[in-house]
């Protein structure tokens, strides 16, 4: 039996995947039901005879209804999962449909238990591979990264959102990373930089850690986005050079610059996510100090008839 949960199931919703930090996934999950973006009815459990046999939820940012995610995907990868898999996903498909949403995504960390299972689960599901990163982390005890004698920064509150965009358009052009080149093939330059906008604004929305970076000249270089996932997990979400700017090590100095920005807050670690191909962003971060942690592969699929953007 497929089912939703009520509120005071979190903690035995957290606590299914004898691996995870229960607590953070609580954490987690109760954010996203404060922000609106996600219900206890989008949380969803499988179970046999009353016993929790898979679980898994889904939710929308509030900025775009069209597109959902789905996350916390565990089933009993020692024994039938399969079935299970298929059963819970369904259901997944058919509330998210019927909730208006035209796509779905999911994200698998390709070196956590079940990973090998969760990309079957979902190719079953006629969900198709998009995108492949390369996840990094910083720790938070890494000596703090100087900063750029070449960059001067200004933040998004400093400069305003237009032109924010307009950046976030211009370092756009030529991109490496797959889903956003996709976004602008689909949608026109300007659209797709306002939709990435919105999304990360939605994620955490703190202007003084979007960064416009100009060189001593006062020649645009590159925009960097800092973002606080807790109190204790930072994210570098979107780190762009401008194009003719590219070659001259000034991907290195911007995520330094993030980096700094995130660590005074007194973060933990730093987290970013890079597509597979963009070698030369991979680069910057290791040279910042970033360890690979793993490699996550994006599946997406459109849902009554549209595409998978």
């Amino acid at each position: 039996m497929i089912r939703t949960i009520t509120p005071n199931e979190l903690d035995a919703f957290a606590a299914f995947a004898a691996h995870a930090n229960s607590e953070r996934v609580a954490a987690f999950v109760r954010d996203l039901w404060q922000r609106g973006e996600s219900a206890p009815d989008q949380c969803l459990v499988a179970e046999v005879d009353g016993h929790t046999i898979g679980r898994m939820l889904w939710w929308r940012l509030a900025s775009n209804p069209f597109d959902a995610y789905i996350g916390l995907l565990s089933l009993p990868w020692d024994g039938a999962w399969e079935d299970t898999g298929q059963a819970i996903l369904a259901r997944c498909i058919q509330d998210a449909r019927d909730a208006g949403a035209h796509r779905l995504e999911a994200n698998v960390l390709m070196n956590a238990p079940g990973g090998l299972e969760r990309c079957a689960v979902l190719a079953d599901a006629d969900f198709i591979p998009v995108q492949e990163k390369v996840r990094l982390e910083l720790d938070g005890d890494s000596p703090l990264p100087p900063h750029s004698s070449r960059l001067h920064v200004y933040t998004r509150a400093q400069l305003g959102d237009d032109q924010f965009i307009e950046a976030i358009e211009y370092v756009m052009q030529g991109t490496l990373d797959r889903l956003m080149a996709r976004s602008i093939q689909h949608l026109g330059s300007r659209e797709a930089a306002v939709d990435y906008f919105d999304l990360l604004a939605d994620l955490d929305n703190h202007p003084d850690l979007w960064l416009l970076c100009f060189d001593t000249h006062g020649e645009f270089v590159g925009t960097v986005v800092a973002q606080r996932l807790s109190n204790s997990l930072g994210a570098l979400n979107y780190v762009g050079v401008a194009p003719e700017q590219r070659g001259r090590g000034y991907g290195t100095d911007l995520v330094a610059e993030g980096i700094r920005r995130l660590m005074v807050t007194g973060l933990e670690s730093v987290r970013v996510e890079v597509d597979a191909r963009n070698r030369p962003m991979l680069a910057a971060c290791h040279r910042n100090g970033f360890a690979e942690m793993g490699r996550t592969l994006i599946f997406g699929r459109g849902l009554d008839g549209a595409s998978y953007v």
